[in-house]
């Protein structure tokens, strides 16, 4: 309330002359009575809404009516009224806009192309768009990129042959427990932890603003737990929670505290915090009475955690933590959770096996089946048995370099669910002339001959040569040629150095080697082998033809029509 009613004093300032507020004066120069101190007004609002003054009739009577021009203390109850009612109204909106995200930006999305086409560096921009982030310059973009990834609203992965669904879902792992044994433990995979977090936030911004200051907020709890011990190991105290074993070390993500590491007596052990949440309202509830309670992650035949005693231990201590130290942050009652995107940025998603990386859920990710709207769709996974869903406001970017792998080969699963963007190169931004050079020209005219030789999708992308300025320079022509397009079209061509040549025009980057006549000369003539095959390298790279313009001029010189007509 006190904040409606500073809310409602910075109205009034706006209408009445800041001296008359600061004075407590009524305002008599205007047709409206205005009572300076909202605390009243909303004492008389209370009063009249239970019955204690009906039209406040007795007030609007006094000898000055006139100087008040007909309005006295009950219009500026009706004021009051109106102010409230609208503040109803817009916190409604806000409500319902905290529950919407812009539709008209696709949940998931491939950037595709050749390489150098900026895929990887247009990603930044594509998330930031989908966070409504704006930004004046790419420096900018990325420094709002790296505080949203901190934040733990942007993850990157990049997928390779040997990714797994164990990775990017949840797998098990193997621990050596306080006993010496072999224990298995399930752990979430960035997909599940990005999706959590997401499924977290959408459900709070379904609570339409309502307070939750009685519900404990176990993620603060176990958040403050872990910096109240990382402030004791920070000043080199111990923090025994077992007879002789104590905490030794935390393990953190970018957003949140993932295990502890036990020390002293038992050393090594990891005490995850997905177990603290499962169970420490049982455990205050009385449910989990002793070690014998603390259940495993998974199956198995074993009746209670293989760390089940220092599980035990630590729900004790972090119950001492609450009552004597936590003080859980208030959350007044015009607070509200607007619904955010999550986004998981996935480089080279074409490189990884899609259907084992993605198993079961790569239906979850159909926009019609996610959480939140009407055929929204859930699946128990295979380790954890938890049920798993992915809510409307988890989106996915991909990329995929199509050198690679045609989009044509791709999983046709997940072509289905994803929008695809294509991003060709741009020769436009590489409209300079460096030592008489036209880069616009010369790779316009390097990829209208890959184009006719082999395809589009192995064209070469203008991000190759953002930067070049000259030929002396450390990111120079000279070096981007011998270490990235010559071995590049070398891949393209199978080393079919004719072709090559053809690429580069024949500038003398590619030379012939003549074949010696004798090379053959005891040959029998039986054999089927051609003599009059030629045979082409690379120019040695300390060779002066790499330092001349003339060189790479010859690339496009006899296609650039603009100069042909000029002469």
């Amino acid at each position: 309330m006190k904040r409606v009613l500073k809310d409602y004093a910075g109205t009034l300032k706006e209408e009445i002359p800041k001296k008359f507020v600061e004075l407590g004066i009524l305002d008599k120069e205007k047709s409206l009575f205005l009572l300076a101190q909202p605390e009243k007004i909303d004492f008389i609002y209370k009063y009249h809404k239970k019955g204690g003054i009906k039209e406040l009739t007795e007030w609007n009577s006094p000898p000055d009516r006139k100087s008040w021009g007909g309005g006295g203390p009950s219009a500026s109850l009706n004021k009051y009224k109106e102010y409230l009612k609208a503040k109803t109204e817009n916190s409604y909106k806000q409500i319902k806009s905290n529950q919407e995200l812009d539709s008209s930006l696709p949940l998931n999305q491939i950037l595709y192309g050749p390489p150098g086409t900026g895929k990887t560096y247009a990603t930044i921009e594509k998330a930031l768009e989908i966070l409504g982030k704006n930004f004046q310059s790419r420096a900018e973009a990325k420094k709002i990129f790296d505080k949203c990834r901190k934040d733990g609203q942007i993850e990157f992965v990049t997928f390779h042959q040997s990714y797994g669904y164990e990775e990017f879902v949840e797998g098990i792992h193997p621990e050596i427990n306080e006993e010496g044994n072999l224990n298995y433990e399930i752990r979430d995979g960035i997909f599940k932890e990005i999706a959590k977090r997401a499924m977290e936030n959408y459900k709070g911004s379904l609570e339409e603003n309502k307070a939750s200051n009685q519900n404990l907020n176990l993620e603060e709890l176990i958040e403050a737990f872990s910096d109240y011990i990382r402030e004791r190991l920070d000043k080199e105290e111990d923090f025994f929670f077992k007879d002789k074993v104590k905490i030794k070390d935390i393990r953190r993500s970018d957003t949140e505290t993932k295990s502890f590491i036990t020390g002293g007596s038992v050393n090594n052990q990891r005490l995850t915090t997905d177990i603290l949440k499962r169970d420490y309202e049982d455990f205050k509830a009385g449910k989990i009475k002793s070690p014998n309670d603390v259940k495993p992650t998974y199956e198995s035949k074993r009746h209670r955690h293989g760390n089940a005693i220092y599980y035990f231990a630590l729900y004790k201590k972090l119950q001492e933590f609450e009552k004597k130290d936590f003080q859980q942050p208030i959350k007044t009652q015009n607070e509200s959770i607007s619904l955010k995107p999550y986004i998981l940025i996935i480089d080279e998603i074409n490189r990884g096996n899609i259907s084992k990386i993605f198993g079961e859920l790569i239906t979850l990710l159909e926009p019609t089946k996610r959480v939140g709207e009407n055929d929204a769709l859930y699946l128990s996974l295979p380790y954890s048995r938890e049920k798993f869903g992915v809510p409307k406001n988890v989106y996915i970017i991909g990329t995929m370099n199509t050198a690679d792998r045609s989009i044509a080969l791709m999983d046709t699963a997940l072509r289905r669910r994803f929008d695809f963007v294509e991003m060709m190169p741009d020769v436009e931004k590489l409209d300079k002339v460096i030592e008489n050079i036209k880069l616009k020209e010369m790779l316009k005219t390097i990829n209208a001959r890959i184009e006719f030789l082999y395809d589009r999708e192995h064209t070469i992308g203008h991000t190759f040569f953002i930067g070049v300025e000259s030929l002396k320079d450390t990111k120079n022509l000279k070096n981007i040629f011998q270490h990235k397009i010559i071995p590049l079209l070398q891949e393209y061509f199978y080393e079919d150095y004719a072709k090559i040549d053809a690429v580069l025009g024949g500038n003398g980057m590619i030379e012939k080697i003549e074949t010696k006549e004798n090379l053959f000369r005891n040959l029998n003539k039986d054999l089927m082998i051609d003599i009059e095959k030629i045979i082409y390298k690379i120019k040695d790279f300390k060779d002066g033809i790499w330092d001349d313009p003339a060189t790479y001029i010859k690339i496009y010189q006899e296609l650039d029509f603009k100069d042909n007509e000029q002469e």
